[in-house]
């Protein structure tokens, strides 16, 4: 990512370089009597050198140009300058007709495959001589070319260009009509990355976090946890992460990190989220329990009784953090997930179950605040 104060630090020291070294592109040409010359910009186009044969005529010119044949005016302080180009020193014999040479344009900014973290990029550049300069969008210009100057020499300003990919053609056009062009490519990414959304945010974890993010061109993504002077960082791989209803700027990630080091201890965590012009966001940095065990039972050779279609389950359950029990009788029509306890009663599970049919299985799950789950299978195979 390009620093906008040296950036702007940078154009400036070019420019200053660039006024004390620039040299005029204006010259004299002379033209003996019976020679013919053109003026590109004047109404009379057929001029005629006068004087004796010892005579000349002097025109201050910027350029020639072929294609019509002409001469277009210059400026009379630059060619006064140009001492050794002045006709007092060709003894009244013509001077050398002016080549035509296009402009060239050199572009100090935007630097080309730079990324930038804003949309306003500075343009900066000189030209070898005064031109009308504009710059053409090859990606979303719609066959319309923008003004950057007129007649200059030198620019250096801001201006607004698209978000993503830029591909730009810069022409510089003299007063001959001769054209240069100029192209750089650079990317922009002003928007700003976005932690939207993590989990769990209060309470207990098992090392299994949630999190979405919002950014065009995310590249890195990390998750830190731990406790003061033991700090981790995991990367977090970004094309496991997936769109959220479809849009590729919003991505969920389910992130699991290994916590046995920090068994029964308050860490915490936070994600951090990097994008491609290195502007960084972060989440908030909640403190969370970890509880990596999960619930067992205690007695499990006789927790249930079974009646006909009726099942007494009296299940002891050893856990501290406990959040519930549930159950699935696969002998239904449309098996789901039913809660059995959402508490425990001196450490009891107590409920009564009725099933769908006599014989069949019925999968019990325990899970603790922390989300660690033990699934266990009952058969019922006899009828008591």
């Amino acid at each position: 990512m390009e620093s906008r104060k040296e950036y702007v630090a940078l154009g400036m020291f070019f420019l200053a370089l660039l006024l004390i070294s620039f040299a005029s592109a204006d010259y004299t040409a002379c033209f003996i009597e019976g020679d013919q010359y053109r003026l590109c910009n004047a109404d009379a186009n057929i001029n005629r050198g006068c004087g004796s044969a010892d005579a000349y005529t002097e025109l201050c010119v910027r350029a020639y140009n072929i294609t019509n044949d002409c001469y277009s005016h210059g400026s009379l302080p630059k060619c006064n300058i140009n001492g050794a180009e002045r006709c007092s020193n060709q003894n009244g014999t013509a001077g050398p007709q002016i080549e035509s040479n296009a402009p060239n344009l050199t572009l100090i900014g935007p630097i080309a495959d730079s990324i930038y973290s804003e949309r306003y990029v500075y343009v900066i550049f000189n030209v070898s001589e005064p031109a009308d300069v504009s710059y053409y969008d090859n990606i979303n210009g719609r066959g319309q070319w923008t003004r950057v100057c007129s007649d200059c020499t030198l620019y250096n300003h801001e201006r607004a260009f698209k978000e993503g990919l830029n591909n730009i053609t810069f022409k510089a056009v003299d007063s001959s009509g001769q054209e240069n062009l100029t192209e750089v490519s650079f990317f922009i990414d002003s928007k700003k990355p976005k932690v939207a959304k993590y989990l769990p945010k209060k309470g207990f974890t098992n090392g299994e976090f949630y999190v979405e993010i919002h950014e065009m061109n995310p590249i890195e993504l990390n998750i830190s946890y731990g406790i003061l002077g033991n700090y981790k960082t995991q990367s977090v791989n970004l094309s496991e992460c997936v769109p959220i209803k479809g849009n590729s700027e919003k991505l969920a990630c389910d992130v699991s990190v290994n916590l046995s080091n920090f068994s029964g201890q308050v860490i915490t965590y936070w994600f951090s989220l990097k994008d491609i012009a290195g502007t960084v966001a972060e989440s908030k940095r909640p403190q969370l329990t970890v509880d990596i065990i999960p619930p067992t039972i205690n007695n499990p050779s006789s927790y249930w009784t079974k009646v006909g279609k009726y099942v007494y389950f009296n299940i002891s359950v050893n856990e501290t953090n406990f959040d519930e029990i549930v159950y699935r009788d696969n002998s239904a029509s449309r098996p789901n997930w039913r809660t059995l306890c959402s508490s425990l009663k001196n450490g009891f599970c107590v409920k009564k179950i009725t099933l769908s049919q006599e014989m069949g299985t019925v999968d019990l799950q325990l899970v603790d605040d922390a989300g660690n789950a033990v699934g266990i299978p009952v058969t019922f195979s006899t009828i008591i």
